[in-house]
Formats: C-alpha cells, sequence, structure tokens
C-alpha cells in the first residue's frame, strides 16, 4: 500500500474544519436551547400578562358592584329621612358658632 504523505499545508487544512465542525455543532446545540428557553420565557410573560389582565377586571368589576351596593344604601338612608337616625341615638349637631377655639 502507497502511504499518500499530506503536505503541511492539508494537514493544517485538515485540523481546522474538524475544530469548526465541533464549534458548530456546539453553538447548533446552544442556539437549541437558547430557543427553548425563550419560548419558556415567552409562555411565562403570556401567563403573567394574563394574571394582570385577570386580576384588574376583577378589582375593576368588583370595585363597580360594591360602589353600586355602597349608592343604594345611601339612597335607602336618604329615603328614610336624614333626622331619622339622629333622634333615635340621641346624637345632635350643634349650629356653628363662628368662633375657632
Amino acid at each position: 500500500m502507497e502511504e499518500k504523505k499530506l503536505t503541511e499545508q492539508e494537514r493544517q487544512a485538515a485540523v481546522p474544519y474538524f475544530i469548526h465542525e465541533g464549534d458548530m455543532t456546539r453553538m447548533d446545540m446552544a442556539m437549541d436551547k437558547l430557543l427553548t428557553a425563550n419560548k419558556h420565557m415567552r409562555d411565562a410573560v403570556r401567563l403573567v400578562c394574563f394574571t394582570l389582565i385577570v386580576v384588574v377586571l376583577l378589582f375593576v368589576v368588583g370595585y363597580t358592584i360594591n360602589n353600586s351596593n355602597w349608592i343604594k344604601y345611601a339612597e335607602t338612608l336618604q329615603a328614610e329621612g336624614a333626622d331619622h337616625g339622629d333622634q333615635e341615638t340621641g346624637i345632635y349637631q350643634l349650629p356653628d358658632s363662628g368662633i375657632d377655639p
């Protein structure tokens, strides 16, 4: 068998090819991990945004219902008469004398 002797330039060219392929393989693996991590990050951001929107909506609905109930309660108190409660408890407001203590 005849051994083919590589010249110095051919030997130098052969080694960087394998190094380059190894680097490219590692970069491909790193990019796959990065894409997976980015997908998880996007999912987490979407979940946080969705949760925030739901919480804000619940707050607005709860505030609206509470405000509506409070207005109904205030209207029923006004319908009963403003002085009615004062007479039962014996609490009366004194007129303002205009003199500050």
